[in-house]
């Protein structure tokens, strides 16, 4: 899930293009909805969860460790090794490889520059 475009949420090529992989994976269904705290809390609680990241033209991707809450943590999985979720290390990996010219562009984002 990924909050809806309004208010905070700014549009951006970088969330654009993680959605757009991600809905190419097939393996996640991706939804654009209003997202609650509360409802984010709920799922931790109950395990559904699987990790938080955000995302920018700076950042590229990055991954969300801990939500504090009414006072309450709420630590979110990463890779102790990574410091990623695993999603969202893919992800990562998968943008930079296509900016870096690694892999191949089907998405025609880049633009060669002579």
């Amino acid at each position: 899930m990924t909050p809806l475009l309004e208010d905070l949420i700014l549009p951006g090529i970088t969330r654009d293009s993680i959605l757009e992989l991600l809905r190419d994976e097939k393996e996640y269904k991706v939804t654009e909805r209003s997202i609650y705290i509360k409802e984010v809390i709920e799922r931790h609680k109950s395990g559904e969860l699987l990790e938080i990241f955000g995302a920018g033209t700076a950042v590229i991707v990055s991954s969300v460790n801990n939500i504090e809450y009414l006072g309450v943590n709420y630590p979110i999985p990463v890779d102790p090794n990574l410091n990623f979720g695993t999603i969202s290390y893919r992800i990562r990996q998968k943008l930079l490889a296509i900016q870096e010219g690694r892999a191949p562009d089907r998405y025609r984002w880049s633009k060669r520059i002579k």
